[in-house]
């Protein structure tokens, strides 16, 4: 196995959400020749004590019937983007 990792420094997103944000690491955005307005995947697991983070370029963003969705920031629930 190949653990590779770079460190970062999380900041608050917003004022008005309890989120953090970091930077994508530089090694990554060129390794999946990531642009503004792309979306990634993340999901974790707990594993030995420690919490790994597996994240995916998505390269269709929307449900199966091809209907784009989104997050609405106020309510946290999944709508239909137009």
């Amino acid at each position: 196995m190949l653990l590779v990792g770079e460190k970062t420094t999380l900041a608050k997103a917003s004022s008005n959400f309890a989120s953090l944000r970091t930077v994508v690491p530089m090694s990554i955005v060129r390794q999946w020749q990531l642009k503004e307005g792309d979306h990634i995947d993340w999901s974790w697991e707990a594993r030995n004590g420690e919490m790994v983070i597996v994240i995916k370029k998505v390269e269709h963003f929307g449900n199966q019937a091809g209907t784009n969705t989104q997050i609405d920031r106020k309510t946290r629930k999944t709508v239909k983007k137009n």
